[in-house]
């Protein structure tokens, strides 16, 4: 693949300066490269963002710029955009669910928590697709930059969390229910260690293409940092998935011929080992306590709240049991559950439970697109770049899906929509390839 000016400082910038094999990238309005930087921090921060963080109905940043610049982003896009496939499916999905959760929303018990839940979720949708649309296959490269920083100022917040043992929430006068644990300014530890990660997926990446030494030594420490903070999180999630990105990562086909030396990777992994080790007893407790004795009850209630989900999906005749019902109908079948009156602690059961197949269908049929498209021609002669684009969209896939099944609820949470709006445009850039003629004529290898 030939690139217009200059080596790349990555392979996987390679293909995201490059729309079409062989052409330069066209140009990029300062407006939107920053706003592709900031608006993964700004979703990532959501009410911290704010004059008022814990006032309710607050107008943080990420909603004050989802309110003002989603709609004509789309529109002026929707007109003048030749878009990937994915995106359009995308666009498609945001809106049969915006359209399903306004006719359902009168099936709501409590008015106002479903108007709530909708506008919230509605919101999220709304800046994910923005950045769909902002995100071309050459501007990939900015989004990922915003990822990092994102994730820098999680890890800020959860350093000074941890310093001064006072959360988030309490410095906003809200209550805290789990008192010794980071939340690093989300509502629950398990939601925190798994944006933690999710957002780490471009260090993954990093650690496995051709960056320079430096960038390879940043992005191993900050994934340290982040396996440290998220040990203070006492959630199974932040580990399971650090080590299943970590495999994947490692064992992911790229073309080179020593993409990682096993010394190397070895050394890397010890000083890992001996940082957690040596971090101190209270990372080592926390880590005891993820996988200790407590674990069990949390599993048998997540159980419960899963069967619930489902009883509830087939008694609504799969239409959905509308917006905000979940916690509401739990109070009424306390028995079912153990008492536990909660959300459903499974973001794809409570659309399956409270939206029905209108909703969960399409959303389905995306998340398989996009497994699709990764794992498309992994292991065949691409370039490297093209290869690390599919890792980072499988990694991006298995964040997304983990946070879903193990967070307490993310339905109304902007950063895990945005999550999504990534892949998708981590997607578009692979399927701009795809379907580009190489610059030569010949044959593109590795399409399957």
């Amino acid at each position: 693949m030939t690139v217009a000016a200059g080596p790349p400082e990555t392979a996987q910038e390679e293909l995201a300066d490059a729309p079409e094999s062989g052409a330069a990238a066209p140009r990029t309005s300062l407006v939107v490269r920053v706003l592709l930087l900031v608006l993964p921090v700004a979703a990532a921060l959501s009410i911290w963002l704010s004059p008022s963080p814990g006032a309710a109905n607050q107008f943080y940043l990420y909603r004050t710029l989802v309110i003002g610049l989603a709609a004509p982003a789309v529109l002026w896009n929707l007109l003048r955009w030749r878009r990937t496939g994915v995106a359009n499916l995308w666009l498609a999905l945001a809106a049969v669910a915006v359209g399903w959760s306004v006719v359902i929303m009168g099936r709501s018990l409590d008015a106002e928590s479903g108007q709530r839940q909708v506008i919230a979720s509605v919101l999220a949708l709304a800046g994910a697709s923005m950045l769909v649309v902002l995100t071309r296959p050459w501007r990939v490269r900015y989004v990922r930059v915003g990822m990092v920083v994102a994730l820098v100022a999680m890890l800020g917040m959860g350093v000074v969390e941890w310093r001064s043992g006072v959360s988030w929430e309490t410095r906003v006068g809200r209550p805290w229910n789990y008192p010794g644990a980071l939340g690093g300014g989300f509502v629950n530890p398990n939601n925190y260690a798994s944006f933690l990660v999710a957002f780490s997926v471009p260090l993954f990446v990093a650690l496995r293409s051709g960056a320079r030494a430096l960038v390879r030594f940043g992005a191993f420490a900050l994934l340290l940092a982040t396996a440290v903070v998220s040990s203070q999180t006492a959630s199974r999630t932040a580990w399971v998935l650090l080590g299943v990105m970590g495999v994947v990562t490692l064992l992911w086909s790229t073309g080179r011929r020593r993409p990682v030396g096993t010394g190397s990777f070895l050394a890397l992994a010890g000083l890992a080992i001996a940082a957690l080790l040596g971090a101190g007893a209270t990372v080592r407790d926390r880590v005891a306590d993820a996988f200790g004795e407590g674990a069990e009850a949390s599993d048998a209630v997540r159980t419960n709240l899963a069967r619930a989900a489902l009883r509830y999906f087939v008694e609504s005749g799969g239409i959905g049991i509308g917006p905000g019902n979940y916690i509401e109908f739990l109070r009424r079948d306390v028995t079912g559950t153990g008492g536990v009156v909660t959300n459903a602690h499974n973001t794809y059961l409570q659309i399956i439970a409270e939206y029905g197949v209108v909703w969960v269908v399409p959303m389905l049929v995306l998340v398989w697109v996009l497994a699709r498209r990764g794992l498309r021609g992994w292991a065949s002669g691409e370039a490297p770049g093209t290869r690390l684009l599919r890792l980072e969209l499988v990694l991006m896939i298995i964040g997304i899906s983990a946070g879903a099944i193990a967070a307490s609820g993310l339905l109304m949470d902007p950063a895990w929509w945005l999550l999504f709006g990534y892949a998708v445009a981590v997607a578009g850039a692979l399927e701009a390839h795809d379907t580009a003629p190489p610059a030569d004529g010949s044959t593109r290898g590795g399409a399957s």
